[in-house]
């Protein structure tokens, strides 16, 4: 059966509801931060679009897109100075204006009609900025504070912003702080004509988390390091349990151990109805950032859900909630953390739940929602292979997305995403379908229920298993999601003429209607290469025909080249380190035990060097006589000291393995490591073309 006839039959079963995943362009050195959702299903993604000059200083401006509830693009507005602007939180109105909050090092980041101005040498500055329905114009942008971390607004479109400020110079107020960072808030109306709040919550803090409820009434939610918070009677807890060792800088805690806070004030922020101190160190890790309150959100009885990163065990936890110890991982693997995530009433005196939510390893924490029922939300990053997950989860990688019951007593669901797919933001859309930002700029939108059918959630670089939403000619990819192929998978076949077959199990990949040769199928995961036929475009569209369903169109970038070199997991305690798969000169395995001998030659593998200098038929074996990358390939080695690049002795087809690995054969250099001693490793780069790879490691012995 055709590739066309397969495509007409799948569109005729294909369910509305099916996952759409696209992939948004934030750069080389995407930072993605926040996402936001309005009543007709479009997306509001927020982030920042780094670059890196020449003589290596790093600059980045704010970016804001909108897609449609297809995850079609409608704009890309991007603003900022000349130096460094992060988005740090996003809201929407009636109207379809976006608010973004965040911070700015620019002296020349761009104010219109601004409220509050600061000195130009202030280094660091909050600011909120609007931007028109359209995406085309900013209609205020005004500095706030030295950081602002969140953003939400009432019925009536007034903007509420909380985060990090100098008390003595933030507007309208009045503290005796002194220069300590004090958490915020601020209330202007919509069009910010006017303040109709500046206030000063409390001393050593920084708001993170905010909400404003039925009633007006504001709960304001973040980290704090010092004693000397307004807690109110009958506080959950009314002492901070953190340490702080003073350093002479306001804005440094680094030597400290925090706690969090949680806070609610009258509507017109005249009176505080009631503030609490939520962890702190118990058990924690001399000299980390302790607990922290990231998220919050509101529940129908007036009391608040708030989420955030414990280190230690300091947060209360309730009899009968999910986890009730925080699990610290062995020695040598660092500063411990899992999330925690706890209900408290609408007084602030009681926990209805409070529970913790990890593995043996690390957690990081990134957002929280709930949904109709009340149900809690959590999306993260995990390096701990026992993370709670149900049996009947999908498990594709290590970015959690987890629903905990509306009691905090058990869960949902869960499901583990590609690193880099998801785990970066999350926001429930009006029909209860999952909206996950992932920290490479992937947008996926899986419906109500959860996937189903034959669903792509992530396009992975093979070697490097990272997210991007860019293909390289020959290169090998890997697809994750669900209903992809059969259980148990199938390894590759070659057809007739001795190439790796396009069809396997019923199962093909296209690029533009091309079949690519497939390495493996199964349920949740496809290995293929791409055609090398599609060197010639800037973009592809990619599809799965599984039996008779297919995959909606997922499309990708194309780009010269996108070399990654095949690595290993070097295991406990280097959990930061990742190793190159390489051999040494005398044909053993790099490694810490086995390491190269300086000015040895050592062999290493990678894809993603683009098309060659003769044609390579896809999914041949590579055989003499061998071609060469079209493009220039050269290997960098950087230690603390020096980057070194160095002309590969051979960079060409790996002999005996399909066309598009690349094999490297380099010699190292001598006395890369001048006066180091014993066993130690240093960076591994390699370039094609302008294009330059992940870091991996290898071992050398001097």
């Amino acid at each position: 059966m055709t590739a066309k006839l397969l495509m007409f039959l799948a569109a005729a079963v294909s369910g509305p509801a099916q996952v759409n995943l696209r992939y948004l362009d934030f750069g080389p050195q995407p930072e993605p931060c926040c996402v936001a959702t309005d009543p007709s299903g479009n997306v509001y993604v927020a982030g920042s679009v780094a670059t890196v000059a020449s003589n290596g200083v790093t600059t980045a401006k704010i970016v804001v897109y909108k897609v449609d509830r297809t995850n079609q693009m409608v704009y890309r507005f991007m603003f900022g100075g000349s130096v460094y602007d992060s988005a740090r939180g996003i809201a929407i109105d009636a109207k379809g204006d976006v608010f973004v909050v965040g911070s700015t090092s620019s002296p020349d980041f761009p104010l219109v009609h601004p409220l509050i101005g600061y000195p130009q040498n202030t280094v660091s500055k909050g600011f909120i900025s609007k931007i028109d329905p359209t995406g085309t114009q900013l209609l205020f942008s005004t500095f706030v504070g030295a950081e602002a971390d969140a953003v939400t607004l009432d019925p009536a479109g007034n903007v509420y912003v909380t985060g990090g400020a100098d008390p003595r110079n933030f507007p309208g107020t009045t503290s005796s702080f002194g220069n300590l960072i004090s958490a915020f808030l601020l209330k202007l109306t919509n069009t910010a004509d006017q303040v109709l709040l500046s206030k000063i919550i409390g001393p050593g803090a920084t708001g993170l988390a905010i909400a404003v409820g039925s009633d007006g009434a504001i709960t304001v939610a973040g980290s704090v390091g010092v004693d000397g918070f307004p807690v109110t009677p009958g506080a959950i807890q009314p002492t901070c349990n953190c340490t702080s060792t003073p350093t002479g800088d306001p804005f440094d805690l680094s030597s400290s151990t925090s706690s969090s806070f949680v806070a609610r004030l009258s509507a017109d922020g005249s009176k505080l109805l009631w503030a609490t101190y939520l962890g702190g160190s118990g058990g924690g890790w001399p000299g980390n950032s302790g607990d922290t309150v990231r998220a919050l959100a509101l529940t129908s009885d007036g009391g608040v859900v708030v989420a955030g990163l414990a280190q230690g065990g300091g947060i209360p936890v309730t009899p009968g909630a999910f986890q009730t110890k925080f699990r610290a991982q062995p020695a040598g693997y660092g500063s411990p953390a899992n999330v925690f995530v706890t209900r408290l009433n609408s007084t602030g005196t009681a926990l209805e739940f409070s529970t913790f939510l990890g593995g043996s390893i690390l957690e990081q924490f990134s957002g929280m929602q709930l949904d109709t029922q009340e149900n809690v939300w959590v999306t993260g990053t995990t390096f701990s292979s026992d993370f709670p997950s149900l049996p009947d989860g999908l498990a594709t990688g290590d970015e959690f997305v987890v629903q905990l019951a509306a009691d905090g007593s058990r869960l949902l669901n869960t499901q583990m995403l590609p690193a880099g797919g998801a785990g970066q933001a999350l926001v429930l859309d009006s029909t209860g379908g999952e909206i996950l930002l992932g920290r490479e700029g992937s947008l996926l939108r899986i419906p109500a229920g959860g996937p189903s059918g034959v669903s792509i959630l992530a396009q992975v670089n093979a070697a490097a298993y990272s997210v991007s939403g860019r293909v390289a000619p020959g290169e090998i990819i890997s697809l994750y999601g669900t209903g992809l192929g059969p259980t148990p998978g199938v390894g590759a076949k070659f057809d007739s003429k001795g190439k790796i077959a396009t069809t396997l199990a019923g199962v093909q990949v296209t690029f533009d209607g091309m079949p690519a040769p497939l390495l493996y199928v199964a349920a949740n995961q496809i290995n293929a290469i791409v055609p090398f036929e599609i060197g010639t475009k800037s973009t592809t569209s990619v599809q799965v025909l599984s039996g008779s369903a297919a995959s909606s169109a997922l499309d990708l970038a194309v780009v010269s080249s996108y070399p990654a070199i095949f690595s290993v997991p070097p295991g406990p305690p280097l959990l930061d380190v990742i190793n190159a798969a390489a051999l040494n000169q005398d044909g053993t395995v790099n490694s810490i035990k086995n390491p190269a001998k300086t000015g040895s030659i050592i062999v290493f593998w990678a894809i993603g060097a683009g098309l060659f200098n003769q044609s390579l038929p896809d999914g041949a074996i590579a055989r003499p006589p061998l071609s060469a990358p079209l493009q220039s390939v050269s290997v960098l080695f950087v230690s603390p000291a020096q980057t070194l690049r160095v002309q590969p002795l051979y960079a060409g087809p790996a002999p005996g393995m399909v066309a598009g690995v690349l094999q490297v054969n380099v010699r190292l250099p001598q006395n890369l490591f001048a006066g180091s001693y014993g066993v130690d490793y240093y960076t591994l780069q390699l370039q094609v073309g302008d294009s330059v790879s992940a870091a991996v490691q290898i071992w050398e012995q001097p």
